[in-house]
């Protein structure tokens, strides 16, 4: 081979890498981004399963008092359901 084909070959041999060195920091970069993304996805359906466990537990305990109120005054308790199923829809 002569010196021109060698010098060829390797300008041809360092485009290709420095090609790959910025297509690989390319995808880094992407997988950087989204896996910031997830992250902020994730604390995000945190404080919403924090919230609704919240929700729950109210939710609960209106049933709970709704049944002592129907051991206590079973009037009241039927006025309340009267409202709460046709008045509130």
């Amino acid at each position: 081979m002569t010196n021109t084909n060698l010098k060829i070959i390797l300008v041809i041999v360092t485009l290709l890498l420095l090609w790959q060195i910025v297509m690989n920091n390319k995808n880094n970069t992407q997988t950087i981004i989204v896996n910031k993304n997830c992250d902020s996805l994730s604390i995000l359906v945190d404080s919403f399963k924090n919230e609704a466990f919240i929700y729950s537990m109210d939710a609960a305990r209106y049933e709970v008092a709704l049944e002592i109120l129907k051991e206590k005054d079973s009037t009241a308790a039927s006025k309340y359901e009267d409202i709460l199923y046709s008045e509130t829809e």
